[in-house]
């Protein structure tokens, strides 16, 4: 394998944009993944408590509490840590493309130009649905607070 000294600026270029594509790519099917899995969770726990008379309480006495949500708070920690991952590879190959263009300012025009402000208002969803899914597993875990299990 090359040393980053062996390629061509244009090579490296393409190399730190590919990296930047794979992780964006991570974080969209993570993403998809996650939400998708949750659906299926919740929707296990919302015909869990129809069969049940409607009585959340009730769910406590079956398979439903805690497995499920366990396993919602499991995938969602573990999701938000790939996720976590590939920001801050993408924000490794973000900057070496930074480096490469100051020495190399022609390969600037291949760059989008864009705000600050976008690539955080875009990561804002990946980063907070499995915080936000968490959260709502963690409290369906607290059997006083949620169910009234005892």
């Amino acid at each position: 394998m090359k040393n980053d000294n062996e390629f061509t600026p244009k090579e490296l270029f393409n190399r730190y944009r590919d990296e930047l594509t794979y992780d964006s790519n991570h974080i969209v099917q993570r993403t998809g993944w996650f939400v998708t899995a949750q659906a299926f969770m919740f929707s296990a726990v919302v015909i869990g408590i129809e069969r049940s008379s409607g009585i959340p309480w009730q769910v406590c006495n079956s398979l439903l509490h805690p497995a499920i949500p366990s396993l919602g708070l499991f995938v969602s920690v573990c999701v938000w840590l790939s996720v976590i991952g590939s920001v801050i590879s993408a924000a490794r190959s973000r900057r070496a493309l930074r480096v490469l263009i100051v020495k190399y300012p022609k390969l600037a025009h291949a760059l989008p130009k864009r705000a600050w402000y976008e690539l955080w208002i875009g990561l804002a969803p990946p980063l907070l649905f499995p915080v936000v899914f968490g959260i709502t597993w963690a409290a369906m875990l607290v059997p006083v607070q949620f169910f009234h299990c005892s």
